[in-house]
């Protein structure tokens, strides 16, 4: 154990914390503890934000909060895995503001949800395997990997839409996006169901196994 391990440890005993907490070691139970943290001011910033206004801890309110926040879990999820493995992936905003534009213009192409989701799975696809084909292949590191990824994917959605807004989009998609399910919008649902996905593969898969290895 190095001298700063063994300080941070110290101070750890110090502060009279959970014996379990000590038992984890320095770094998880820093780890915990910034966890705990971020938890208790989230919930200090609920409370506070109850007073401020009447509206905040509303049905619907929470309802809109889930959803606006579908989209950012997801891409979450995806970059649970990318630093566990110890790497980075700046590319990410970048990347979903091209899917969308290329699943919207796939949708008002073709008239089909359907193809259109698969379009831009596709693209999703495409930016990572790139990605990790310049990190591994080329040994370039991650950082400057996504980070160009990052300047070539915003360019080119802006390019595409030439700075405009896709309003062409099929009659359903409307009422798919605005439905909900149990008082919950399905986007919502989406992320749960990618949530459940990457517990699996990161806890009982041998790709997770790999990746906790490698990083």
């Amino acid at each position: 154990m190095s001298r700063r391990e063994e300080t941070v440890l110290h101070s750890l005993r110090a502060s009279r914390l959970p014996a379990h907490l000590l038992r984890l070691g320095p770094h998880r139970a820093v780890a915990e503890l910034e966890v705990v943290f971020a938890a208790a001011v989230l919930l200090v910033l609920a409370i506070v934000l109850s007073f401020v206004s009447p509206f905040f801890l509303t049905g619907d309110n929470i309802s809109n909060l889930l959803v606006e926040a579908a989209v950012l879990a997801i891409v979450s999820f995806g970059m649970t895995a990318v630093i566990v493995s110890g790497n980075f992936d700046l590319s990410v905003g970048s990347g979903v503001g091209l899917t969308g534009v290329v699943c919207a213009l796939a949708m008002g192409a073709t008239d089909s949800i359907t193809l259109g989701v698969l379009a831009g799975l596709g693209t999703g696809c495409g930016i990572g395997l790139v990605n990790g084909i310049v990190v591994t292949a080329f040994r370039v590191p991650s950082f400057i990997a996504t980070l160009a990824m990052l300047v070539m994917a915003r360019g080119a959605a802006l390019s595409i839409t030439n700075g405009q807004t896709l309003i062409d989009f099929p009659p359903g998609i409307a009422s798919f996006v605005s439905s909900e399910f149990i008082g919950l919008g399905i986007g919502v649902w989406i992320a749960f169901a990618v949530l459940v996905f990457f517990f699996l593969l990161m806890r009982y898969t041998r790709l997770g196994v790999q990746l906790y290895a490698v990083g």
